[in-house]
Parts: structure tokens; sequence; C-alpha cells
């Protein structure tokens, strides 16, 4: 396994851990109901990040191991949305890690081998987020509002890099990058291919 396949089986199974804690935050484009917390998308470069329903079904001509390929993708995805809505924590966490660690294995044998993404150009589709948690003293204080956070997505569709455009204080900074960090995505499409992409995500304390 190479340095790239270490870093970011790495960062999956990181997810892995928090969503064991957290559970359910973004799946089917539909939010665990928060009070005090919310994380909202907003328009990238040229498109919406969006939430995703399903792995899409291929729009495009591919060979029958691109295609074969490409329904197993579709089918972790499944199996993820399922472990992530397994209502015991105990059997959560093992459930989101098997199925992580089948998910990116898919995408890196779709990149080992060579095969063409099924799909037109398309932003990412988040997967799976992690909810923003306030500090002690920011609940204390009263503090809220918003924090805009210019966000990297990996060809894996991990977020590998997030730079904050506003601040909060109070630890709120901290908080808020964190959890733009656990949002994980289908990658975006262009050209057949996964791409890296840029974004922006809110992240919001009220």
């Amino acid at each position: 396994m190479n340095c790239l396949q270490k870093s970011t089986k790495s960062s999956f199974l990181g997810l892995v851990a928090v969503f064991a804690t957290i559970g359910l935050i973004e799946v089917s484009g539909q939010a665990e109901e928060r009070k005090d917390d919310t994380l909202t998308q907003i328009r990238g470069n040229s498109a919406r990040v969006l939430r995703l329903a399903s792995a899409p079904e291929a729009t495009e001509e591919c060979t029958p191991e691109e295609c074969a390929w490409w329904e197993r993708v579709r089918e972790s995805v499944l199996i993820l949305r399922g472990a992530v809505s397994e209502p015991s924590a105990r059997k959560r966490g093992p459930g989101i890690r098997k199925a992580m660690e089948a998910y990116f294995l898919l995408l890196q044998e779709g990149r080992d081998r060579g095969y063409r993404v099924p799909l037109g150009d398309r932003p990412p589709q988040m997967l799976l987020g992690a909810p923003p948690q306030r500090t002690h003293i920011a609940r204390k204080q009263n503090i809220k509002g918003e924090i805009k956070i210019a966000i990297t997505i990996s060809e894996f569709g991990i977020v590998t890099e997030a730079v904050p455009e506003n601040r909060l204080g109070w630890g709120l900074d901290e908080r808020a990058l964190a959890s733009a960090r656990m949002n994980y995505f289908l990658p975006a499409v262009r050209d057949r291919k996964f791409v890296t992409y840029e974004s922006e995500v809110r992240i919001g304390f009220h």
C-alpha cells in the first residue's frame, strides 16, 4: 500500500471513530435535528455541493468491467447508509468501519485499473458529515454565529484543506475546522474521472 493509500485509509478510519460516538449526522440528504448547531452547504466554484441520496446510476457508456465496478461502488454506498443508520452504537462503529473500508478500496481499485467513471461532469455529493460541537465557554457566554470555510475535496472525497474565512473565537474556530474536515463525499467528476474540487461550507453555532 502506497503513502496515498495509507493516508486516505487512515483519514477514513479517523472518521469512523468519530461516527461510532456521535452516530448519524448526514445521510440520504437528511440531517439529524439539532437545536444548537447546524451545518449547511453553499455554492462552490460553479455548482452546489449536493447531498447524497444514493450513488447515481451510470449515465455514460462503460465497458462491462467499468459498469460492474460502478455497481459495486453504488452498493457500497447503500451498505454504508445502512451501517450509519444502525440503532445500536456498539454495532454501528464496526459496521461503518467495514463499509467505509470497502468504499475506499473500490475507489482505489477504479483508480488503479484506470476505470472511467460512468457519469457526466458533476460536483461532489456528501456521504457523511460531523456536526460542530460548541465549547463549554461558548455555550456559557451564549456565543452564536457562523463561520465560512473554504475546503478542498480530494479525488477520494476527503477534505484535504480547510481554511476559515472569518472567525468567532471562544474555541469555535477550531471546532468548525474539525467539523469541516470530517465531511466525506462521493468525489466530483470531470471528464469521466474523480477530481479535486474546491467549495465552501458554513458552520453555524446558534
